[in-house]
């Protein structure tokens, strides 16, 4: 999960409600794009062409389609159980293809960018033969890339640069008989869209002018969330509200929150409470994110000031500091 306060300092400075909020959500729904990889190294090699590959790999988003094809096999270093005279790129096992259709279709369960495969011709392989390969998304072809194959464990690239959600191979070429094998299958997954965030109204300490609170004050640090005709505090899920760089998690149990109709509108808000220990000293644009029970994200952000208690000078039940006697 990226840490909030990170994500507040990384944006703007004062006058930043919006930004703040807006890095805030971001923070907690950003996503890094995250590479994915096959090196047929994961499963025991069949070394049979009994097993073709189907579901193995659904764990990483992944799903085989082949009809004849498409069995693990243990290359040179492994005793080449298949005398197909091939040892993987990524380790000794690879994915062999000697069946009738010389092709197979994978599908992920999220975009993918960066596709790239390894393919080499095998031992028994004559003629010109070629290694095609197909980008899809929704069954639709959107980027081809054609490699010729040369001499058997001669291992070539073949690489996609477009956002897929399937990709489709198959060898072709002027011999009815033309093994080849499969390795290092990698792809990054597509980064996910922006979340969309809908910008709300809060008011902090609404029964105050000033914002201002001391940080080790043993009250409680009151906020307000107010409805719109677009926005309903009864659909907000009151374990995601998080206030301020830390996520303070508002109180439960009889702290609330609360709804009531606070300004008189014939809309419910509602009201809740954090601990101001939990707050950093500072003054500027506090925000409170939060999502709703269908996973809707929104921000509101008002002015803040959190301070520390004055230190009490000798005499002065006030704690203004006196001079030290020279």
């Amino acid at each position: 999960m990226p840490d909030p306060l990170r994500a507040e300092r990384a944006c703007p400075g004062p006058g930043r409600a919006l930004t703040l909020g807006a890095c805030l959500i971001q923070a907690l729904f950003a996503s890094l794009a995250a590479a994915g990889e096959i090196r047929f190294d994961e499963l025991p090699a069949a070394n049979d062409n009994c097993c073709y590959l189907s579901d193995e790999y659904a764990d990483q988003g992944v799903l085989f389609e082949t009809t004849d094809d498409g069995s693990i096999w243990d290359g040179m270093a492994a005793g080449d159980p298949g005398d197909w005279e091939l040892d993987g790129t990524a380790g000794p096992a690879f994915l062999g293809f000697n069946g009738r259709s010389y092709e197979a279709t994978l599908h992920f369960d999220e975009p993918v960018v960066g596709f790239s495969m390894d393919a080499a011709r095998a031992n028994g392989s004559t003629g010109y033969a070629e290694l095609r390969v197909w980008g899809l998304v929704e069954g639709e072809i959107v980027e081809r890339a054609v490699v010729p194959l040369g001499a058997a464990n001669a291992w070539v690239t073949a690489s996609l640069e477009s956002e897929v959600d399937a990709v489709r191979w198959k060898v072709l070429g002027d011999s009815g008989f033309r093994p080849y094998g499969v390795d290092h299958l990698t792809w990054e997954w597509a980064a996910p869209p922006e979340p969309e965030i809908l910008e709300v109204e809060i008011d902090i300490l609404p029964f105050r002018r000033h914002n201002a609170i001391s940080r080790t004050s043993k009250g409680l640090l009151p906020i307000l969330l107010i409805a719109s005709a677009t926005f309903a505090v009864e659909d907000v899920d009151p374990e995601s509200l998080a206030f301020g760089p830390a996520g303070a998690p508002a109180l439960g149990q009889w702290f609330g929150p609360h709804q009531l109709d606070f300004n008189r509108d014939g809309l419910f808000d509602m009201l809740l409470f954090v601990r101001p220990a939990a707050l950093e000293v500072g003054r500027g644009d506090a925000c409170l994110t939060g999502t709703t029970w269908d996973g809707l994200a929104f921000v509101g952000c008002d002015e803040l000031e959190v301070v520390e208690p004055r230190s009490r000078g000798r005499g002065h039940k006030y704690g203004h500091e006196h001079p030290e006697d020279d």
